[in-house]
Order: structure tokens, then C-alpha cells, then sequence
């Protein structure tokens, strides 16, 4: 009966520790940003219709795209109706799914590093 106990006991111990390393990632530390070692994500502005007429030119739906990329399919609605931008990642994922350049589904008018408009 001990030795049963004690693994119960290290299995919760190793349950918890497991909790706690999860939650440090998504809890800001006392100076109220995030962790060092979590990179600031660069989002862009994607060019919804054309997404969205890419997809439909390959047959695909939204549910389908979805899943190429590993997102939930509101994800796809959200960047096709232009209510969110995407991460550069994310942009990425799209456009390998599409077949295109990520450049290709991407606004025009997006700022560059400098802060000068794109030509």
C-alpha cells in the first residue's frame, strides 16, 4: 500500500510542476510585461479578399484551410473579413497553404521597419 501512496504522491507533485511551468509562460512578471525569452510577435495587415479568392480558386473551403495551417477555422474568417491582423508566422502558414509568396497576401499600403510607406 506504501509504494502505491507514494506514486500517487509524485504523480500529483509531477501534475502540479507541470501547472506551474505552463502558467509562468502566460503570466507577466511583476514588472508587468512578459517573459524575456518570449519574442515580440510582428503582426501585418493580410489582404483578406485576395486570400479569401485564393482559397476559393483551389477549391478549398474555409474549414479546409483551417486545417492545412493547424488554426481554427474563425481564424481564416477573421483575416479573410480584415476584423484582425496575423502574425508574420502566421501570414506564412497561409501562404505556403495557398501556394503563393507571403508577400502576395499581403496589404499594400503596410508600413515598412523605417516607418516609410511601401512602394
Amino acid at each position: 500500500m506504501l509504494p502505491q501512496a507514494i506514486l500517487h504522491l509524485t504523480c500529483l507533485r509531477l501534475a502540479l510542476l507541470i501547472v506551474n511551468l505552463r502558467t509562468s509562460y502566460l503570466t507577466p512578471t511583476h514588472s508587468g510585461s512578459y517573459p524575456h525569452h518570449m519574442p515580440p510577435v510582428r503582426t501585418v495587415k493580410p489582404d483578406g479578399s485576395k486570400i479569401r479568392r485564393l482559397r476559393k480558386q483551389r477549391g478549398l473551403t474555409v474549414l479546409r484551410l483551417a486545417a492545412k495551417i493547424g488554426r481554427h477555422p474563425q481564424t481564416v474568417t477573421n483575416i479573410e473579413g480584415q476584423s484582425r491582423e496575423a502574425s508574420e508566422v502566421l501570414i506564412s502558414q497561409i501562404a505556403q497553404a495557398l501556394g503563393v509568396d507571403p508577400t502576395e497576401i499581403v496589404c499594400e499600403d503596410e508600413p515598412q521597419p523605417n516607418g516609410s510607406a511601401a512602394a
